[in-house]
């Protein structure tokens, strides 16, 4: 049985250094799979997100049998297609829900009192200190859009700013009774002031936040998406920056991300997705608007928890052909 490990970087490659997976060997590949010629005849793969496992890319392994994301979401594989081949699925979950949160928390201090721009200018010497007026958090009414672990723990750390927390889920999460308002999505658009998404990206949320989304909430609300880049209309998301209906927007990732790094390739992409890269290129000019290329998972504690996760599901399928450890 062969593994490869495709997006591998060296906190990875040391750390199944001295690791073994009964009956198997791994080959480690720091591109995303299918990139290369490297691991097509793998048996299980372990991906990250800017993997982009589409059909046309998975066709290419024909022994696959087993897929280890390391990473909650699989909305860069093409689950239709591995359904129909049989082919297992594995992410990991509940590994990242203290780093994702604190940098949630970080994004949105960052971008009500401006910190990065006043940083950006202390390091050119260009200061101006009318540039950096900011709001206080301390009384904003925060709304967290999704309570799963990671919402839940990030509307706790928002609680002790002072503010009042409402949220909205299809199913509230019970252990928040008490210290938050759940509310209908219209109220927390309604009369949030931040508005936190901490919700995954499927069929159901694409564009969950729309021009239509947008138009319910205050003028000059705050965004924070610390999940996904799809959930947010990109075409909406500008019109209403330049409005200032939306006063500023925080986010750890934009739709169509893995497009953003191939500029170079610009043939492949169709006119919607040009589109969407366009828009992005214009939100990402912006003074009010701070992105962070997907790292809000990356701490020393949460990798290792991933890799401990992945491990032992890929333990599991070498001794069982079952991916469930």
């Amino acid at each position: 049985m062969k593994i490869a490990f495709f997006n591998s970087d060296q906190m990875l490659n040391d750390y199944f250094k001295d690791k073994t997976i009964q009956g198997a060997t791994m080959e480690f590949i720091s591109e995303p799979a299918g990139v290369t010629g490297a691991g097509l005849d793998a048996d299980a793969i372990s991906v990250f997100v800017n993997s982009n496992l589409d059909a046309a890319t998975l066709k290419k392994f024909p022994n696959l049998k087993l897929i280890a994301t390391r990473s909650t979401g699989f909305n860069h594989i093409d689950t239709d297609y591995c359904q129909e081949r049989g082919i297992k699925l594995h992410n990991v979950n509940g590994y990242g829900e203290f780093a994702v949160s604190e940098f949630a928390i970080g994004l949105m201090i960052s971008l009500m009192r401006k910190i990065f721009t006043a940083y950006q200018d202390m390091m050119t010497g260009k200061i101006d200190l009318s540039k950096y007026q900011g709001r206080d958090i301390h009384g904003k009414t925060v709304g967290v859009f999704g309570t799963g672990t990671i919402g839940s723990h990030f509307a706790r750390l928002a609680k002790g700013f002072g503010t009042r927390v409402i949220a909205y889920d299809r199913k509230p999460n019970p252990d928040l009774e008490g210290m938050v308002e759940f509310v209908d999505l219209d109220t927390l658009y309604k009369e949030s002031d931040i508005v936190a998404l901490n919700i995954p990206a499927n069929a159901e949320n694409y564009h969950i936040v729309d021009e239509k989304a947008i138009a319910k909430m205050k003028r000059g609300v705050v965004l924070l998406n610390i999940a996904r880049g799809e959930l947010i209309k990109s075409g909406a998301l500008y019109d209403a920056l330049i409005s200032g209906q939306v006063g500023g927007v925080a986010q750890d990732a934009l739709e169509l991300e893995a497009s953003m790094k191939l500029a170079q390739r610009i043939d492949t992409l169709t006119q919607d997705q040009m589109e969407i890269v366009l828009y992005n290129k214009k939100i990402m000019q912006l003074d009010n608007v701070l992105i962070t290329p997907h790292t809000a998972f990356n701490s020393v504690e949460a990798n290792i928890r991933i890799m401990d996760m992945t491990y032992d599901t890929l333990q599991a399928f070498a001794k069982s052909d079952s991916p469930c450890p």
